[in-house]
């Protein structure tokens, strides 16, 4: 049975009385582990992974303009096959902002070292050099997916902030970097150090500069950063705990996932023993606990916010059932929906106008094809009867919005990665 992946993103207006066109699928690179950004104005950024074995891996980019459509893809950033890489994969992430400024980090795991790489897009003169953001002599310790090792975002000033997991001495720890537009990149800074292997390492920000990171020890803990005034360097507040990952620790205890809302404002959701958790920090009142209290096997939560406060939270039971809930800053926790059966929950993003949409893959049990499937949700109602794309063998891999009501699928195939674009 081949896994299948549901994401779920905002959408505009698309959502409501009418529902959107999706394009065919296009084409557009040849390899996997492929991440997105959208701007505001629906360009795209792309980066994705190609290699022959373990030691030669090559990070590619690929852009996508609404009037002249997507470009050809191009090399950005190699390893050549003469052994720096060693059993470990390179992974790779990518954080974008609203006017098209993105930033895509690499990690890689070598014979002798760990060293986290970083290139920044600028949409007025391309791509730049990659610049190294830190290294260790102690090799890290592999994890089959980027997700849980390090992550990235950009706010509206272009300001990248990164955070990765890295063994310094013998001991697990947590560390970030930021870099200004057109400044270099900043010392790094250790946010824990733990003999326990961090987990989960997420990032999220507001367009101002406000940074919240969680991570997962034997409890979920957190960190903020405050840039301050212009001439600031910013601070990072102490590491706390604001969910107990449970007695007894698996593969998915504790794990969270991590959203901003409004300014200064982020919302998060773990699993515990309790059930799934969701929490939202308010500069005034710091975190807030709550407990959507579904119990048993939960897949992974992801959640996604708003600049009003509103948020949707997304998981997974145990008979594969896909659910969500939508938090309102005056009503609070809503009740579950039903989005779709036999889907793993990746990702969520919320419209300002609260509608959103998802897409999953799903095994056709006749010809056993994976064919992507989509539903879309508007505020006040349930979602709509799914309906599948064209197209067939295709999983999906990423999915992000503009600020017009568009979208950008990403899905892969055995000829590559292709994509889609929504037009509400």
């Amino acid at each position: 049975m081949r896994t299948r992946l549901l994401l779920v993103v905002a959408l505009g207006s698309g959502c409501g009385d009418n529902v959107g066109h999706w394009s065919d699928a296009e084409l557009i690179g040849r390899g996997s582990s492929a991440r997105l950004a959208v701007s505001g104005d629906g360009h795209a950024t792309v980066v994705f992974e190609t290699g022959t074995g373990e030691r030669h891996k090559t990070v590619w980019a690929n852009h996508f303009d609404p009037v002249s459509g997507w470009a050809e893809a191009a090399p950005l950033f190699e390893v050549d096959a003469g052994g720096r890489l060693g059993a470990a994969p390179m992974l790779l992430q990518l954080g974008g902002n609203t006017t098209g400024h993105a930033v895509a980090v690499v990690e890689l795991s070598t014979d002798t070292a760990q060293e986290v790489h970083a290139i920044r897009y600028d949409p007025a003169v391309g791509w730049g050099v990659a610049a190294l953001v830190d290294s260790t002599p102690d090799p890290a310790l592999f994890l089959p997916s980027a997700a849980g090792r390090f992550d990235v975002v950009v706010d509206d000033a272009g300001t990248a902030t990164a955070v990765y997991r890295m063994s310094i001495g013998g001991a697990d720890t947590v560390r970030a970097s930021r870099q200004r537009f057109g400044e270099p990149w900043s010392a790094p800074v250790t946010l824990v150090e733990t003999g326990t292997a961090p987990r989960a390492v997420r990032i999220a920000g507001d367009r101002a500069g406000i940074v919240m990171v969680t991570w997962t020890q034997r409890e979920v803990m957190a960190s903020r950063f405050d840039p301050g005034d212009s001439g600031s360097v910013g601070t990072w507040t102490a590491p706390e705990v604001i969910a107990e990952a449970g007695r007894v620790e698996t593969q998915t205890t504790g794990i969270s996932a991590l959203a901003a809302g409004g300014p200064g404002t982020f919302f998060a959701t773990a699993i515990t023993d309790d059930g799934l958790w969701a929490g939202r920090y308010e500069p005034s009142t710091g975190w807030v606990r709550a407990s959507i209290r579904d119990q048993g096997d939960i897949g992974l939560p992801t959640i996604s916010a708003d600049s009003s406060g509103r948020a949707v939270a997304v998981w997974q039971l145990t008979d594969a059932l896909a659910l969500s809930a939508r938090y309102d800053p005056v009503t609070g926790w809503g009740t579950r929906d039903r989005i779709a059966v036999g889907a793993q929950i990746l990702r969520t993003a919320l419209a300002s106008d609260g509608s959103v949409i998802a897409a999953w893959d799903k095994t056709d049990r006749d010809t056993g094809f994976n064919y992507v499937w989509t539903s879309e949700q508007a505020p006040g109602h349930g979602w709509r009867e799914p309906r599948r794309l064209d197209g067939s063998d295709e999983s999906v891999r990423a999915i992000a919005t503009d600020a017009v009501g568009g979208a950008m699928l990403l899905h892969g195939t055995g000829a590559g990665i292709t994509a889609r674009r929504y037009t509400p």
